[in-house]
């Protein structure tokens, strides 16, 4: 896989994990203020600063950028999904994963910046 198709993945994977955190930020405003609300907006935040992550070069934000969605994926199965914006957010979170494995497995064997 060349450079420019690792690049466009990489930033495939930061345009979705951001505005997925910008669509769990909104959440404090289009429903109620219970405390899953304002953990969802608290990871939100942390998603929007993983995608800034991922705009740049660093391979660990690759790492977490396959961990935490396949988390958070994992806890909406053992929750249960209950709307079509939980499924929605469970494909994308499988997608981000997804992304960010295939980049950072492109480019292990590469030297670090």
């Amino acid at each position: 896989m060349g450079n420019r198709m690792v690049f466009t993945l990489r930033y495939i994977a930061a345009t979705l994990v951001v505005a997925s955190g910008v669509a769990m930020l909104a959440s404090l405003w289009s429903g109620e203020l219970i405390p899953y609300t304002v953990l969802t907006a608290i990871v939100g935040g942390i998603y929007i600063i993983l995608g800034i992550g991922l705009y740049g070069q660093s391979r660990f934000s690759l790492f977490v950028g396959a961990v935490m969605p396949l988390t958070l994926a994992w806890y909406q199965i053992n929750q249960g999904i209950a709307d079509a914006a939980g499924e929605l957010q469970f494909a994308v979170n499988l997608c981000i994963a997804a992304l960010s494995l295939t980049v950072l497995w492109q480019v292990r064997k590469r030297p670090s910046t």
